[in-house]
């Protein structure tokens, strides 16, 4: 008996910026503020894979329409939340270094 397998389809680059952003949302829900270095150093690395991903994208929105909708409305609220945590826990370290200037 001979059984044929099906494959998934490939995913698109754009399929899988997709998958990789909704990755990135998750890693950034699960963030704990309490932890600011690990806040700041997660947005850090992040920031930097999105900014490649917008580079990629913008070069892509010659020849593919669906790079341009990813880029301005899925990318760049994804890199807004990441510099609005990547400040709160900035300010944050500054909060407890000043903190324990005053504690001396």
């Amino acid at each position: 008996m001979v059984t044929k397998t099906v494959e998934a389809p490939e995913l698109t680059v754009v399929e899988e910026y997709q998958e990789e952003l909704k990755a990135i949302v998750d890693t950034l829900t699960s963030l704990d503020m309490g932890q600011v270095g690990s806040v700041i150093e997660a947005c850090m690395g992040l920031m930097g894979r999105c900014t490649e991903m917008h580079i990629e994208l913008t070069y892509m929105e010659l020849t593919d329409r669906k790079a341009k909708v990813l880029r301005t409305l899925y990318l760049k609220p994804v890199m807004d939340l990441i510099e609005f945590l990547f400040k709160g826990g900035s300010r944050l370290t500054e909060v407890y270094r000043q903190e324990m200037e005053l504690s001396k």
